[in-house]
């Protein structure tokens, strides 16, 4: 049997609505069970939102053994986060998470618009990055 030396990642603009205050904001679980039917490596949600059923998520994730990575914009008015779920093997592991700003145009400069995951996959460094561009 070949090893796969392919990295399969998954990547959707989930078009989150955005944090609003005292407001529901539920993720559609449809979104998650179209992403986890691929079986990818990784997972990258641009315009994450942090919606209400977040732990439900991150929980969903887990289930499936992603470990879950978010941008730290969490809580923000009107600002969208990032999302990186990635599947450990033994071909494939987490080394560290990074995030900054790329764009000036943002509306909150002291906000990432950005989330990258450096991992190691069948021993080569790779750094894999989401980004929000206006």
């Amino acid at each position: 049997m070949t090893k796969q030396n392919k990295l399969k990642i998954y990547s959707q603009n989930i078009s989150g609505a955005g944090y609003r205050p005292n407001e529901v904001c539920n993720f559609q679980e449809f979104i998650l069970e179209a992403a986890l039917k691929h079986i990818p490596d990784l997972i990258v949600f641009s315009e994450y939102a942090y919606p209400t059923n977040h732990n439900f998520i991150v929980n969903r994730f887990n289930e499936q053994q992603y470990q879950v990575i978010t941008s730290s914009n969490k809580g923000t008015d009107y600002e969208n986060g990032m999302l990186i779920a990635i599947k450990e093997n033994e071909n494939l592991e987490f080394i560290d998470s990074f995030e900054g700003l790329h764009s000036k145009n943002n509306k909150k400069l002291e906000s990432p618009d950005n989330l990258g995951v450096r991992v190691k996959y069948f021993g080569k460094i790779i750094d894999i990055i989401g980004i929000r561009v206006r």
